[in-house]
């Protein structure tokens, strides 16, 4: 019997229906191998959420699976403090981010820059203070990047939040590693590796991960910058970039 559900997965850029189907197909197919599911049809993508059709006995659990991946589609009466919730980065400002997590009448989880800052940095936030635009810049802070938010208030009015484990996870990982990242968002897979070998960047990288359907970080080798790989990007039409750049960020904020 096969099962609908809906996931939250934005769409920002102009691309064939049916590109996207086929490339979000392969994508979901690479995060649930080893599970039984035999069946997964795209059936419909619009600017924000997907259908998506699944049969197989693992059906139930790879949707639970996706949902916590890409996040669902939700109500105001869904939303419940302390639960944690996969959204993306809708708007970003030195004072705040718009977490956008799949709520139909697209109000957004406010999110403390500061605060976010402080926790993926482990400093205290007036410490910080004066130099948020450029930790920022350096942390490959970037609108719609997957973001986890916990709800801290439910107000109908104000949604607010702290940065989920995921994604403290994430920078926290990225940070340990010392490697420079190129943040990509708006781009299929293919499209960026074709870049990759054509300008002969992946001389300079070690790998691509996915952190989204969309969205990428290009890893870059030891000793080599990210905004070197980034602007040679730019220059092969990947306009929604942003660096991760850890050495310099250490030495700005120690």
């Amino acid at each position: 019997m096969r099962i609908e559900t809906i996931i939250f997965n934005p769409i920002y850029i102009e691309i064939p229906e049916y590109s996207l189907k086929r490339a979000l197909k392969a994508y979901i197919e690479s995060l649930v191998q080893g599970l039984n599911v035999f069946v997964i049809d795209v059936q419909k993508i619009n600017s924000r959420y997907t259908l998506i059709e699944l049969d197989g006995d693992d059906a139930e659990v790879v949707i639970r699976y996706l949902k916590r991946v890409f996040g669902c589609k939700l109500s105001h009466k869904d939303i419940k403090v302390g639960y944690e919730y996969s959204g993306r980065i809708k708007e970003i400002s030195e004072v705040s981010l718009a977490i956008d997590i799949g709520i139909e009448e697209q109000s957004y989880v406010e999110v403390n820059t500061l605060q976010l800052l402080s926790k993926i940095l482990r400093k205290k936030p007036d410490t910080l203070k004066p130099r948020v635009g450029r930790i920022m810049y350096l942390l490959g802070l970037t609108r719609y990047i997957p973001f986890v938010v916990k709800i801290v208030t439910a107000a109908k009015d104000r949604l607010r939040g702290i940065p989920g484990r995921r994604t403290l996870n994430m920078f926290r990982k990225w940070l340990n590693d010392r490697l420079d990242r190129v943040v990509v968002a708006g781009s299929l897979r293919a499209p960026l590796d074709k870049v990759l070998r054509k300008t002969k960047l992946y001389k300079s990288i070690i790998r691509v991960d996915r952190i989204g359907f969309l969205e990428h970080a290009v890893v870059c080798k030891f000793g080599v910058f990210a905004d070197e790989v980034a602007e040679i990007l730019r220059k092969n039409g990947f306009s929604r970039i942003a660096t991760f750049m850890p050495r310099k960020l250490r030495k700005l904020v120690e």
